[in-house]
């Protein structure tokens, strides 16, 4: 399973509380054993993130416990692809005034490890100390964050400025032993050095406090007891021992914005890269509704798929004309649904329009022209039409010869339309780089602009 820094809802974030069943969370790591090295009084079975895009922050959940009978601990491994840390296969360890197994042994990962983390009882059925270690390259830097009670009660760290400044995690630990009880935290983008479009891969294991490490990892199979001292996950045996990381934020979303036009709301976005975009959904509600009801979606309008993988800017609208009231103040939510059927909600472009009609600008036939231009390998050319009816869209050379028909006798939306080329002629050849012209015909008017394909 994988991850990235992406928000999974928009309206709550999860409470510290050592309890990580709230719905904001994604599972992204399952134990796949029944491995108990060091017995069935201490375990770690699953990992659990939010990114809360709104706040910047970071929600991180471990469901496991501690033996309060000695000082065996949970260890936690972060690595981000906009930090640079300690490379995978490189030891690992023995780093100075470390706390608990991080002091005291070595060991290797099989990927870059920025952060180490170490939770441990200290022996006592009280209380949970936490430490952690921040890499620059391969040089570590020792904190220790703090210690909570076990019973789930939330608490700040670290007391002064070290890897992390004051107080910048939030962090708790229930030793119930239940489903969904263990270990959470929560942690600025910033502190990390990280933003919402990164790569995160996360490990979780059980560990000694003198770095003798247990058969109990998240995720991974160790199937020859346990790995003992300086142990290498990068050529262990029943890897891999990370989260594998999936895209970053689907969509790089550049704007989203509303506008009351004539019989409706006109909405326009623009995404500057899409990762694995299957499509967008709309959600609106009005200020006297509590949530948000579902208005459209890729999956019953093309016009809101998305384009898969691209680097380029893509240009989206979509007219919303259904039963708005006079007067009504209206929200409107966009999100993004990957190749998985995971949704990205982006709420902080939250927009928000007052329907009224005497304010509405009316819609006539307008070509709005083509963006990207200059463009290389495609472009799409906007217009706007007040009504449903029948369009066609030609692409002719300087020379004025037909290159290729976009659109026939298609059937416009009211407000904005939108279509694509992508520089082929009608026989699927690439086009040759060159000035461009297109014809917009609607109704019985026709409007032309003029484009250029650079190669």
């Amino acid at each position: 399973m994988g991850t990235a820094l992406l928000t999974s809802n928009t309206f709550a974030a999860p409470t510290i509380d050592g309890d990580i069943s709230d719905a904001d969370y994604t599972t992204i790591g399952t134990k796949e054993n029944a491995n108990a090295g060091f017995g069935a009084n201490i375990d770690v079975s699953t990992i659990k993130y939010y990114a809360d895009v709104a706040t910047s922050t970071l929600y991180l959940g471990i469901e496991g416990k501690l033996d309060t009978g000695n000082s065996n601990g949970i260890g936690v491994w972060l690595g981000f692809d906009e930090v640079d840390g300690s490379d995978a296969g490189i030891p690992m360890g023995f780093i100075p005034s470390g706390g608990h197994y991080m002091g005291s042994s070595s060991f290797v990962a099989d990927f870059e490890v920025d952060y180490m983390f170490a939770l441990n009882p200290g022996g006592g059925a009280t209380d949970v100390f936490f430490d952690a270690t921040g890499f620059n390259d391969a040089t570590g830097t020792a904190q220790f964050i703090g210690s909570s009670n076990q019973t789930g009660t939330s608490t700040t760290g670290p007391g002064s400025d070290g890897v992390f400044n004051t107080n910048q995690i939030s962090f708790a630990f229930n030793n119930g032993g239940g489903a969904n009880q263990g270990f959470e935290m929560s942690i600025p983008f910033a502190s990390l050095g990280v933003t919402n479009a990164g790569f995160m891969k996360v490990f979780t294991f059980v560990t000694s406090n003198t770095g003798f490490f247990a058969d109990v990892t998240v995720p991974g199979n160790v199937a020859t007891g346990n790995p003992g001292f300086t142990p290498n996950f990068n050529t262990m045996a029943g890897g891999t021992y990370h989260t594998t990381p999936d895209a970053p934020l689907p969509v790089e979303l550049s704007f989203f914005n509303a506008e009351v036009r004539n019989g409706g709301v006109q909405l326009k976005w623009q995404t500057e890269s899409e990762v694995d975009n299957k499509g967008f959904v709309i959600k609106r509600r009005a200020l006297s509704q509590e949530t948000f009801v579902e208005i459209a979606s890729y999956e019953r309008d093309n016009s809101l798929t998305g384009q898969g993988n691209s680097t380029n800017p893509t240009f989206y609208t979509f007219f919303d004309s259904k039963e708005l009231k006079q007067n009504e103040t209206y929200e409107y939510l966009l999100s993004d649904i990957d190749l998985e059927g995971r949704e990205t909600i982006h709420s902080e472009n939250l927009v928000k329009v007052v329907y009224e009609q005497s304010l509405a600008k009316d819609i006539r036939f307008e070509l709005k022209g083509n963006f990207p231009n200059p463009f290389n390998p495609s472009t799409r050319i906007e217009f706007e039409t007040p009504s449903e009816s029948v369009f066609s869209v030609q692409i002719y050379n300087i020379l004025g010869e037909l290159v290729n028909t976009l659109a026939k006798d298609k059937v416009s939306k009211i407000g904005t339309n939108f279509i694509s080329w992508d520089g082929t002629d009608k026989n699927g050849n690439v086009s040759p780089s060159g000035v461009y012209l297109y014809q917009v015909s609607y109704q019985n008017s026709i409007q032309r602009g003029k484009m250029l394909l650079v190669k």
